[in-house]
């Protein structure tokens, strides 16, 4: 093999190589990429870095990734990947503790939004059922439940 073959066979091996790394990273971007968060516009929470965490995310992720790849290649009996991480997202939000936070599947989500199209009429207010609890998520200015003193954030526990 000559030089110029030898120069050509390394260029080849490093685009190679360049591929699959961009190719990698798109993939774990997709899988654990940012995602928007939806906040309410009068919401006291706002989207930001968390102090706790901060820069050294990346770093926590890797950890995480270390493991996922450990089960999916080294568990006695095969593992089904969208389970594993739809388990650790709600994990995750399970620490929290907070009604308000919560994760849908696409099929939940689906069946979610096809439940609560139009659940703004009556008395104005929209509302989700998490945890087998009826929450009120966000009210129309100037409704009858605004003005009654319903807040976004109010477990209903019971109707007259």
């Amino acid at each position: 093999m000559n030089l110029k073959q030898w120069g050509r066979r390394q260029t080849a091996i490093l685009l190679v190589f360049i591929v699959i790394l961009i190719g990698s990273n798109l993939v774990v971007y997709h899988i654990f990429g940012a995602r928007p968060a939806v906040v309410e516009p009068d919401s006291p929470y706002q989207e930001g870095e968390s102090p706790e965490t901060g820069d050294q995310l990346p770093e926590k992720m890797e950890l995480f990734v270390q493991v996922l790849d450990k089960l999916t290649r080294g568990y006695l009996e095969p593992v089904n990947i969208d389970r594993l991480l739809e388990g650790a997202i709600e994990g995750m939000l399970e620490v929290l503790d907070d009604p308000q936070t919560s994760y849908y599947t696409p099929k939940q989500l689906e069946n979610f939004l096809i439940e609560t199209t139009g659940s703004f009429s009556g008395i104005g207010v929209r509302l989700a059922e998490i945890r087998d609890e009826i929450w009120v998520i966000a009210l129309i200015p100037d409704s009858p439940a605004e003005k009654a003193g319903l807040g976004s954030g109010d477990r209903i526990i019971s109707v007259d």
